[in-house]
């Protein structure tokens, strides 16, 4: 196993990326941000205080990837609801849920799902990222064809690091509010609102037609003589 701050990583990462065709995230006005849906290989990092619906927003892209492939999940801070992710369309038979003792575990296994082959998809929490540690995890989504979507705190230091993708999320009372700061081949994309009724109805608030009223032309009043 090679060392995350071995010199093949550096020249590795170097390779670019087959570009193929866009995973639909299952939101109209996201999948237009970023040019048709997520990235189908590389690391993209989701930027989000929890609790505010980033998994939901994930969902759509568990049910379509667990259709064929393998979904790992990787440290999630809390523990998952099995039957909302069912109820969603997620293949509970393909999803493997890992959980490690140390950042260093965390990082090794993401990347041997992400090179693996099985896996189409990983998602794991971390807030401490290098430069090195994404490049090694960029050559292993290369490898294994697949994706990698890191969540971490806005608060989280590291710099600029060289993803793919890279969100901020915020909380919002029709879904989450989405900006795009990076993403490749494509250009950021200030903040926008991906709505959610039509997949969790009891959950958001739903959009409402603007509230017009009417104008009525009243008739003149006539004045007695």
């Amino acid at each position: 196993m090679l060392s995350f701050d071995h010199p093949l990583i550096a020249r590795g990462f170097q390779r670019p990326l087959a570009q193929s065709t866009p995973l639909t995230s299952g939101y109209p006005a996201l999948d237009q941000a970023l040019g048709g849906g997520w990235p189908a290989t590389g690391v993209g990092l989701v930027e989000t205080p929890l609790g505010i619906g980033e998994l939901r927003l994930l969902l759509p892209l568990a049910q379509q990837v667990t259709q064929e492939h393998w979904l790992a999940l990787i440290n999630p801070p809390h523990p998952l609801q099995s039957d909302a992710w069912q109820h969603a369309g997620v293949d509970l038979e393909r999803l493997l849920l890992i959980h490690t003792e140390s950042g260093k575990k965390q990082l090794w296994s993401a990347e041997q799902c992400l090179k693996s082959g099985l896996c189409r998809l990983v998602i794991t929490w971390c807030d401490r990222l290098t430069v090195t540690h994404i490049k090694r995890l960029q050559l292993a989504a290369s490898e294994g064809d697949a994706l990698l979507l890191v969540l971490r705190s806005p608060h989280a230091r590291g710099g600029a690091l060289p993803v793919h993708l890279r969100l901020q999320l915020r909380a919002h009372a029709r879904g989450v509010q989405v900006a795009v700061l990076k993403q490749r081949g494509g250009w950021p994309v200030p903040a926008f609102v991906v709505a959610m009724h039509t997949h969790w109805p009891d959950l958001v608030v739903p959009e409402r037609a603007p509230n017009i009223t009417p104008f009525v032309r009243q008739p003149a009043a006539r004045h007695a003589g």
